[in-house]
């Protein structure tokens, strides 16, 4: 089946909430899946070359460290195996290149790869993912050609097919992220936990074919 994934790779309920459909996926053998990703920018007002994490989050939640929510976050990562470290986490990016990169990287079916990079990244080690230098970086180790890669991401080559695509997931209904729809039929919102993936899971393959 086709999941579309729709995520932004600076929300942390993504990255948990990718590792929890993976980890429902592992419990499903009888489930072969081909997870697609459709990009959703939760700043798309963020500058280009991003900003200080403290002021984002003076910004947007009145505090310089939201550590209540950061704490919640992180217990839950750790729960399925993932570290967010949120004090690494200095500067607030601008993810559009991300998103440029990753649509790039499906035309070789690393995207997947890519996204699991970015995000840990972003979050495990605290890296800008909104400088090309370290975008290039993930591409290489996904088997890109750096130069290449650099060359695409310093043009505007994807930016007007990223935005069409996240455009058109706005126009679904989509407000926020994680959400994931199985199967073109079962949506899942939110980093909703293994059995409920799991669970959908089962309804979407049981679900009647959707045509194209």
């Amino acid at each position: 089946m086709d999941i579309h994934v729709i995520a932004d790779f600076v929300c942390p309920w993504c990255y948990i909430g990718k590792r929890q459909l993976e980890q429902a996926l592992a419990e499903s053998p009888h489930i072969a899946a081909e997870v697609r990703w459709l990009p959703f920018q939760l700043n798309p007002d963020m500058p280009e070359e991003g900003m200080p994490a403290e002021a984002f989050f003076l910004q947007h939640f009145g505090q310089s460290r939201p550590r209540e929510m950061q704490e919640r976050v992180t217990a839950t990562a750790e729960g399925i195996g993932l570290i967010i470290n949120f004090d690494k986490v200095t500067r607030i990016p601008n993810t559009l290149k991300a998103h440029r990169l990753t649509r790039l990287a499906a035309t070789t079916n690393a995207h997947n790869f890519i996204a699991e990079s970015l995000f840990q990244a972003n979050f495990t080690d605290g890296e800008d993912i909104g400088d090309v230098e370290v975008l290039c970086r993930i591409a290489v180790n996904a088997g890109f050609d750096g130069d290449q890669v650099r060359d695409f991401l310093e043009s505007d080559n994807g930016r007007a097919e990223v935005l069409q695509e996240e455009q058109m997931v706005r126009q679904m209904g989509v407000k926020g992220v994680p959400f994931m729809v199985l199967n073109r039929q079962v949506p899942v919102s939110g980093a909703a936990g293994v059995e409920t993936f799991k669970a959908a899971l089962d309804e979407a393959a049981h679900a009647a074919p959707v045509d194209d």
